[in-house]
């Protein structure tokens, strides 16, 4: 009778041991939030619905545009719990200046949705042609694009995941 070699032993648990978990994947596995954006009842046609992560040290912001018939795909986002800002600010064709500073961005002095845009595509994270005007602007209480004011949450789960932001006055 032959002994069983121990190093082959040694060799193939650990090659069963994601098996033995029922295929368990890491938190860290990406969903998928789509959906559409009212105010009032009515659809947000233009601007940008942005999610960060609870600890914004863990990754993030995630912005997205808003299509002119109020819906939205955010892609690709970590599970967990989310702050969610919106914003029509850059869709505004009369602007009325700069919106106060947002402590979102840390080590800058204020926040501009059209800066954000461009960084946002200098850096890969959106194509060229991403947020270029292709809605109409709708006027929204400022407290949706400000981190400390806005009351939009979410818990995002691997996978797809629906939300509509209903925004009220």
């Amino acid at each position: 009778m032959r002994k069983p070699n121990t190093l082959r032993i040694l060799l193939v648990v650990p090659l069963l041991a994601p098996w033995s978990l029922g295929g368990c994947k890491s938190s860290t596995t990406p969903a998928l939030v789509k959906g559409t954006v009212k105010y009032n009842g009515m659809p947000v046609t233009g601007g940008t619905i942005t999610f960060i992560t609870e600890n914004i040290h863990e990754g993030g912001p995630y912005t997205v545009v808003i299509q002119p018939d109020g819906s939205y795909v955010a892609p690709a986002l970590p599970a967990g719990e989310m702050i969610v800002l919106v914003e029509t600010e850059s869709f505004n064709p009369t602007p009325k200046g700069r919106p106060e500073p947002n402590p979102m961005i840390a080590g800058r002095s204020g926040y501009h949705p059209k800066e954000m845009m461009k960084m946002l595509q200098e850096n890969g994270r959106l194509p060229p042609t991403a947020g270029q005007p292709n809605g109409t602007y709708v006027e929204i209480p400022a407290k949706y694009a400000n981190i400390k004011t806005t009351p939009l949450r979410v818990t995002l789960t691997k996978g797809t995941n629906l939300y509509d932001p209903e925004l009220e006055d």
